[in-house]
């Protein structure tokens, strides 16, 4: 039940059913998440934070394209007159 393997290629899918350790890994390992930018609608804010969790024992490396974002601003005046501004 135990062994080792030396330049072992997986032609198809692979199932492990236990744990898997690993020195090195080439190629991705990837999670993507997505943020609204403006955030809201009524304020268009030109930042947003990234926060970085890193629960693994091996150096990774994060890349954050450019963000590009192309609205306008828009004015708005309500019953009493009140100027208002939100983007799009």
């Amino acid at each position: 039940n135990s062994g080792t393997l030396n330049n072992v290629t997986i032609n198809e899918n692979c199932q492990i059913k236990g744990k898997l350790s690993a020195n090195q890994i080439e190629g991705d390992i990837v999670k993507t998440v997505s943020k609204s930018f403006p955030r809201t609608n009524s304020y268009a804010s030109g930042t947003i934070t990234v926060r970085i969790s890193d629960d693994q024992k091996f150096d990774r490396q994060v890349m954050i394209p450019p963000v590009l974002f192309r609205g306008g601003k828009h004015e708005n005046f309500n019953s009493n007159n009140q100027q208002s501004y939100w983007y799009s």
